[in-house]
């Protein structure tokens, strides 16, 4: 079973990370250096960037969810909502089958 707590919270890190990263390089030098240090502090980064961005996707997705379904509770209105979002997800993506189940 796939936990959407789990997916948030690693993308919360992520991009928390990220930012804290960011902002610590001068502001000049960021273009420049940013894709620089990226590449050397994750060498490997590029052929996963296409996952990266489907799990980025599929979380913001999943919270959106979560975060309806906690301000107004489950009926018919709030589940159309949801159901559209997981509609944004891709045809094989195991979280959005579990989520239109």
């Amino acid at each position: 079973m796939v936990c959407p707590l789990l997916f948030i919270e690693n993308q919360k890190l992520i991009e928390s990370d990220l930012i804290d990263w960011t902002s610590s390089i001068e502001s000049d030098e960021k273009e420049t250096n940013v894709l620089t240090k990226l590449r050397e502090v994750l060498p490997g980064f590029r052929p996963l960037s296409g996952f990266v961005e489907q799990f980025s996707r599929t979380t913001k997705v999943a919270s959106e969810i979560m975060k309806i379904l906690k301000t107004k509770g489950l009926d018919q209105q709030s589940y159309e909502q949801c159901y559209q979002l997981t509609q944004t997800l891709p045809r094989n993506s195991k979280v959005g089958k579990r989520l239109r189940a």
